[in-house]
């Protein structure tokens, strides 16, 4: 080491400096669910295939895999209400 600093780097000569800078005039929208409750994770698994399909149809549908999740798993429930115990 020969005790010398390092030059400070020159704006605008980065491999980024031909992007315009991004500057926000509104705040993002707030386009996630606030869980109204506690979390827990759900721990299984499933194929593949099903993995893939699930995922598809929840992009096609503008929602996240957890909304779908939620929406089917309230349908089941309204369908077999009559089962519980």
């Amino acid at each position: 080491m020969s005790g010398i600093a390092p030059k400070p780097p020159v704006k605008g000569r980065g491999r980024l400096s031909h992007v315009a800078p991004i500057v926000a005039d509104t705040p993002a929208p707030n386009n996630l669910s606030e869980p109204t409750e506690g979390t827990k994770e759900i721990g299984f698994r499933v194929p593949a295939s099903v993995h893939r399909r699930f995922k598809i149809e929840a992009a096609n549908r503008g929602m996240s895999m957890v909304d779908l999740f939620m929406s089917s798993w309230q349908l089941w429930l309204e369908k077999n209400s009559d089962h519980r115990n």
